[in-house]
């Protein structure tokens, strides 16, 4: 390494070029993970301790952790200084956002295009180099999702998959693999004399599974399981010249991401009725296709009435079911009845408030009347339904599949009315007003006297 600076300064002395030799420019990391903490002689010392390589006599700071071109390297091989500064950046980008996000009168479609172009790349950064563990992830991931509910206004128990398929938002993990992927298959298409090349067929020693080849290794192993079907795939993608290979790897990374995001929704009881909203806007439920636009429901700004629906839709909304579920997860708070107040007895479940509350029959009948009178045959359909399937109809994107868009346009109008309806009944019993007597009586001596 000396040898190499005196080389270095004899080419400065015969061009007259000079080296900055700042702290934060110049600096020498010894990549040993097996001998983290040991300086450059070997032995057991701080590894800024005992410089040994000279630049025209001053000598090159030796560090532990170098930040170049974005990406902090350490020593070890670990991400952890690089993470934990990523992680402070997001959470500053996020605040920076959050007036644009909350905001009632910008439409969601801009809300959504501010996530993309000026929070993603913070995720994103470097991603196809470095890894996370799963508590690294998760803190990233609350960061990104604060983000995401931010523009939906809702708590922070909305579940994960009702907000990033109703957005049309892709995972961080998605992103984090297919940069990998894409990295992986730029290197292999360079020729085989290119130093990256080199570095990237040559077979290292060591502890393998700090190594980068074998995270994608791994990675190509959880998207397609079967040897056989993995290396015919593989060789697919790289040798055939009129295959996108971004495209197919997009297809294959969100085809895993999806389908475990389909077994969460399945597995928690909470999105029983997300679950069948889903399999209805799909007609047959064939997965979870890659969204690449929020629903049609969230297409425009964010009105009360958008926000109840998706409340609704996400088993959030503020109904006595979900008062006692909150309730019973804080410490020293006692859980309120799940009973609904009109109808003893019965719990008060998304299902049960849209669907059978005897509380909202009036309102219910101008639901039916005005579905009759846009589509007779699709209000027979909903009203011969049971109370989950019927719920799942009227706070689905498509009320109906069968009918004209102009015959769609109207059902959903109706829906939209009733809906409306609910969310007043609700934020009535939720903050009523309450009117004092002495107040009243003040007031009318008041006005006798004048």
């Amino acid at each position: 390494m000396s040898g190499d600076a005196d080389a270095a300064r004899a080419h400065s002395l015969k061009w007259r070029w000079e080296a900055n030799l700042g702290k934060d420019k110049t600096a020498i990391v010894v990549f040993a993970p097996r001998q983290a903490g040991r300086g450059l002689t070997g032995q057991a010392a701080a590894v800024t301790a005992n410089p040994v390589v000279l630049w025209g006599g001053n000598p090159i700071n030796v560090q532990a952790a170098y930040k170049h071109l974005g990406l902090i390297l350490r020593s070890d091989g670990k991400w952890d200084d690089h993470l934990a500064d990523l992680l402070r950046r997001a959470t500053s980008r996020v605040g920076q956002l959050a007036k644009f996000l909350l905001s009632r009168t910008l439409a969601n479609d801009i809300k959504r295009l501010l996530v993309m172009t000026c929070l993603l790349p913070v995720f994103e950064y470097g991603s196809a180099v470095w890894h996370t563990s799963t508590a690294q992830a998760g803190l990233l991931t609350t960061q990104y999702l604060r983000a995401l509910r931010m523009i939906l206004r809702c708590p922070a128990n909305t579940p994960t998959e009702a907000v990033l398929v109703d957005l049309g938002m892709p995972t961080l993990e998605e992103r984090w693999d297919l940069n990998k992927l894409r990295l992986e298959h730029r290197l292999q298409q360079l020729p085989a004399e290119r130093d990256p090349r080199a570095v990237f067929d040559t077979t290292w020693g060591g502890r393998g599974a700090h190594m980068w080849s074998d995270k994608v290794r791994l990675l190509w192993l959880q998207l397609i399981p079967s040897v056989a079907e993995r290396t015919q795939r593989q060789a697919e993608l790289r040798g055939s010249p009129g295959v996108d290979f971004d495209r197919a790897a997009r297809a294959l990374v969100s085809a895993r991401e999806y389908a475990g995001m389909r077994r969460k929704v399945r597995a928690k009881k909470k999105l029983g009725l997300y679950a069948a909203i889903e399999q209805l806007e799909h007609r047959g439920g064939e997965g979870f296709p890659r969204p690449r636009a929020p629903r049609l429901y969230l297409r425009g700004c964010l009105t009360p009435l958008v926000q109840f629906k998706f409340k609704l839709r996400a088993g959030v909304a503020e109904l006595r079911q979900e008062l006692e579920r909150r309730a019973r997860g804080r410490r020293g708070k006692r859980p309120q009845a799940a009973c609904c107040l009109d109808c003893p007895g019965q719990v008060e479940s998304v299902s049960h408030f849209v669907a059978e509350c005897h509380g909202h029959d009036d309102i219910r009948v101008r639901l039916w009347q005005g579905l009759q009178g846009a589509n007779p045959a699709c209000a027979a359909t909903i009203l011969g339904l049971p109370a989950d399937q019927q719920t799942a109809r009227l706070l689905s994107d498509v009320v109906d599949p069968s009918v004209h868009k102009d015959t769609a346009a109207a059902l959903r109008l109706v829906v939209e009315g009733f809906v409306e309806r609910l969310r007043g009944r609700l934020k009535d019993r939720l903050h009523p007003v309450i009117v004092d007597d002495a107040v009243i009586a003040a007031l009318f001596a008041e006005s006798g006297s004048e």
